[in-house]
């Protein structure tokens, strides 16, 4: 692969870039090759390895040669949140530009991302999130983006917690914040962006910096994933009142239901909660699946409601787990404070 020339940076600009991973053999290459075709360098690249049992270091280290200093750190067993405090503190670079395996990165991706932090003065901005596309290659793949990937418009910059597969942020902020929270297994970056917003740090959104994020390939993955999304957010202490608002919603269509057989009227409340939930699926339709001739429409929305009650219903019962192993949470808390 080609590599761009290594840009020469003051000390207080050097970039590390840090990626995560754990048995990405599958999608690893794409991701490097993703990596090293940026239109920018960065001034090291510090991968933190959870433990990969099926080739993936061994495809990393293949690449330590590409022309930039290159650091596989292999820590088995650690979370995503412990993989990437240990590449913080073993890189260099007074910015961090994060991402995870299991991605492809836009060309540009590491030139938009860091360019507000590289062009203001330290005081003005701590961290730029950019913008998480969809890697979706199957029918099942694009059904699940309409269901699930956010379009950049639809983007609330004043609340979002961004994901931590698409972010850059000053070392100091990271070390105000006080470090990626190691008792979570999911929802970490969530709970993080909480810690830097209560320290005061100051976000920017870049919505051109895109990080392709892979989606699940089928129907059990996808009630595993978003099951554990929901354990660990009720874990985190995170999005309370939209779990709130998911479950109240789902109660109240329930109770319509219901109350239809005796009361017409309470069909058109149910009609209005499906396309209030519908809502953004559908003009995400439009971004997702243009090309979409009518019998693949149909099919595609059939999908796609089935999608949203499985994830919907996974979320909500991880949830519920999770508020009910709160002691666990405190456990972890306690543990990882000292």
């Amino acid at each position: 692969m080609d590599v761009p020339a290594r840009l020469d940076r003051q000390k207080d600009k050097m970039i590390s870039l840090v990626v995560t991973v754990k048995n990405e053999a599958h999608s690893i290459e794409a991701f490097l090759e993703s990596v090293f075709s940026q239109s920018m360098n960065p001034d090291e690249i510090v991968v933190g390895d959870g433990g990969s049992d099926d080739g993936t270091a061994g495809t990393i280290q293949k690449h330590r040669e590409d022309g930039i200093p290159f650091k596989l750190i292999v820590s088995p067993g650690a979370n995503i949140a412990e993989g990437r405090n240990i590449a913080i503190r073993e890189a260099q670079g007074a910015i961090l530009a994060i991402t995870d395996a299991g991605c492809k990165l836009k060309e540009d991706w590491l030139e938009k991302i860091t360019f507000p932090l590289l062009s203001c003065q330290r005081e003005t901005i701590d961290v730029t999130y950019g913008h998480s596309a969809p890697w979706a290659e199957t029918f099942f793949q694009i059904c699940l983006a309409i269901c699930i990937v956010t379009l950049p418009e639809e983007t609330r910059t004043t609340l979002l917690m961004p994901p931590g597969r698409c972010l850059a942020i000053r070392r100091s902020a990271w070390e105000r914040a006080g470090r990626y929270p190691e008792w979570l297994d999911h929802s970490e970056d969530m709970y993080f962006d909480i810690q830097l917003r209560k320290t005061g740090a100051r976000f920017t959104y870049v919505p051109d910096a895109v990080v392709y994020w892979e989606l699940k390939r089928n129907s059990k993955e996808v009630i595993s994933q978003h099951f554990q999304y929901g354990f660990w957010d009720a874990q985190a202490g995170v999005l309370r009142r939209s779990y709130i608002i998911s479950f109240l919603g789902y109660s109240i269509g329930g109770l319509s239901i219901a109350m239809g057989f005796n009361n017409a009227s309470w069909l058109l409340v149910f009609l209005a909660l499906v396309l209030l939930r519908l809502r953004p699926s559908i003009r995400r339709i439009r971004r997702y699946a243009p090309n979409w001739r009518v019998t693949r429409l149909i099919s595609g929305l059939l999908v796609v409601i089935y999608l949203i009650l499985l994830t919907d219903f996974s979320k909500i019962g991880g949830y519920l787990l999770g508020l009910l192993e709160m002691p666990k949470r405190t456990h972890y808390y306690s543990r990882d404070s000292r």
